[in-house]
C-alpha cells in the first residue's frame, strides 16, 4: 500500500517500448497478486517520487491467516 507519493506500473516489450499500465498513489495498492502467487511478475514498479510503502509477504500472510478462514475470504473477495 502507498502510504506516500506515487509509483508508476508498467511492462517493457522486447523491444524496449515501455507500456504504462497505472500510476497509482496514495492509499492504492498494488502487487497484491504476489500474496497469493509469490512467482515472478510481469510488469514493474518504478518510484516517481520520494515513496512511503507499507508491505505484506506471501511468507508472512500465509502462515497468519490459518485458521481464520472467514478473513482469508473476505481479502480474496476484495482483491478479485
Amino acid at each position: 500500500m502507498i502510504i506516500d507519493g506515487k509509483i508508476k506500473l508498467g511492462t517493457t516489450s522486447n523491444d524496449g517500448r515501455e507500456s504504462l499500465l497505472a500510476v497509482p498513489g496514495p492509499g492504492e495498492m498494488f502487487g497484491e497478486l504476489s500474496l497469493f502467487d509469490p512467482g515472478p511478475r510481469t510488469a514493474t514498479a518504478t518510484a516517481l517520487t520520494e515513496i512511503i510503502l507499507l508491505g505484506l509477504g506471501h511468507e508472512t500472510l500465509g502462515p497468519w491467516l490459518t485458521g481464520r478462514t472467514g478473513l482469508a475470504e473476505f481479502l480474496l473477495k476484495a482483491f478479485a
